[in-house]
């Protein structure tokens, strides 16, 4: 480009110098085909293309920094406890209940809780079982379940029986599960598993 310039300003001072003289006219023409030569025509533009196929895809980036450690949760929503010794039941009282499970302690709090036990009996009479807490001494919770084990009439040698209901612990504490018969029939029934769930609630009705 400096160069052209160059060469357009002397032709420019010859048409000067030479005016209208049949040279000064040669050198005019010339000077006007070197301005066009000079000049770029842009090209039209075409119509746009296909769409070219998709390209691999890339590398994975680097891993992003690590977050930061969330606050401990609450309380485990349940506790489950689980018996599968056979323990005979000898007791003949809800006070002198056989204990058939104890669970781990249970943190203060309100529960809804569920137990089975499995009773299996040879003898004649009729199990009760009820569970109570929180620890040995504390109050029986719900009513007891019954079930007549044994070979007498309407009882039945393998059966088991289902405890539901609600309870609140001021204190922390274990929940049990004790079951006594009617009268001391030999052989003695036996519990022969237990199961128990105690599932966190945030309230429970009632009176």
């Amino acid at each position: 480009m400096q160069r052209l310039a160059v060469a357009l300003a002397a032709a420019a001072l010859v048409v000067a110098l030479l005016g209208t003289t049949p040279l000064g006219n040669a050198a005019q023409n010339t000077v006007t085909k070197v301005v066009r030569a000079g000049k770029s025509s842009k090209p039209a533009r075409g119509p746009r293309g296909p769409r070219g196929p998709r390209g691999p895809r890339g590398f994975q980036g680097p891993p992003g920094a690590k977050g930061d450690k969330g606050e401990a949760g609450g309380l485990p929503s349940a506790f489950e406890a689980r018996n599968t010794t056979p323990v005979e039941i000898s007791g003949t009282s809800p006070e002198a209940a056989t204990t058939v499970l104890a669970s781990a302690t249970l943190p203060a709090g309100r529960y809804a809780f569920d137990a089975q036990v499995s009773l299996h009996g040879l003898g004649d009479g009729i199990v009760s079982c009820q569970a109570q807490g929180p620890g040995s001494a504390g109050p029986r919770l719900g009513a007891p379940a019954v079930l007549h084990v044994g070979s007498g009439p309407g009882s039945v040698r393998d059966g088991t029986l289902t405890l539901a209901s609600a309870a609140t612990f001021p204190a922390s504490g274990s929940m049990y599960v004790g079951c006594w018969i009617d009268e001391a029939s030999v052989p003695h029934p036996t519990a022969t598993s237990t199961d128990l769930v105690a599932m966190t609630t945030a309230s429970i009705g009632g009176p």
